[in-house]
C-alpha cells in the first residue's frame, strides 16, 4: 500500500451561494476588519472576461452588478460565506469571509488567476 495525499484546489472546496446584490452588500458590510483581505490581482478585461476566468477555477456564483467591480459569492462546507470583489480596472481584489483562516488563502488563489 502507498500513502496518498489529495489536495483539491481551493476553488473546488466551495459551493455557489446565490444572493441579490443588496444581500451581498449587506453581508459584506458585516464582514470587515479581520474578516477582510485585499490585494493586487492580475485579472483584467471586461466584466464578462473576469467572470469566465474566475468560474474556470472557482465554484461560485457571480452577483449581478452595475459597477466596474465584479462580485462573487460562495460558501464553505461548514456553511461560512465567502464573498469577493474583483476590480479589473484597478487590478485589486477584496475577500470577505466569516472564516479568518480561509480569507488569505482565497486572496492568494485569486492572485494566481
Amino acid at each position: 500500500t502507498y500513502a496518498v495525499k489529495l489536495t483539491p484546489p481551493i476553488g473546488e472546496l466551495m459551493q455557489p451561494l446565490d444572493m441579490t446584490p443588496a444581500q451581498f452588500n449587506a453581508r459584506q458590510a458585516k464582514l470587515g476588519g479581520m474578516q477582510e483581505h485585499s490585494g493586487p490581482v492580475k485579472v483584467s478585461g471586461s466584466p464578462q472576461e473576469v467572470v469566465r476566468a474566475v468560474l474556470a477555477h472557482m465554484n461560485c456564483a457571480p452577483i449581478a452588478s452595475d459597477e466596474d467591480a465584479v462580485k462573487f459569492a460562495a460558501k464553505l462546507p461548514d456553511g461560512d460565506a465567502v464573498l469577493w470583489t474583483i476590480n479589473p480596472v484597478a487590478h485589486t481584489a477584496t475577500v470577505n469571509t466569516e472564516s479568518m483562516l480561509f480569507g488569505p488563502l482565497m486572496l492568494e488563489a485569486l492572485q494566481k488567476l
